[in-house]
């Protein structure tokens, strides 16, 4: 029920703009609200979710991350009087 992360192929030269490639409040609105199984659908308050790609080879680096995405989403209910 909860969108996954895809880290996508980016080169050596490309790491230090991949993250700017996509807009993430694009995809907000799926993010908060989802659809089960069974057509119903939910408010998300509370999620993490990430995706690691590790270094290879002799390059690994300080902590060994060649790419990582993350999303936490923490929703609020406000009282409206």
């Amino acid at each position: 029920m909860k969108p996954e992360i895809t880290l996508i192929d980016v080169s050596e030269i490309e790491l230090p703009t991949w993250p700017f490639f996509e807009d993430p409040a694009g995809k907000l609105k799926d993010l908060i609200i989802r659809e089960d199984d069974f057509g119903l659908r939910w408010i998300v308050l509370y999620e993490h979710q990430s995706e690691t790609e590790r270094c290879l080879g002799e390059k690994v680096g300080e902590h060994g991350m060649r790419q990582q995405e993350f999303c936490f989403l923490m929703s609020v209910v406000v009282l409206n009087d």
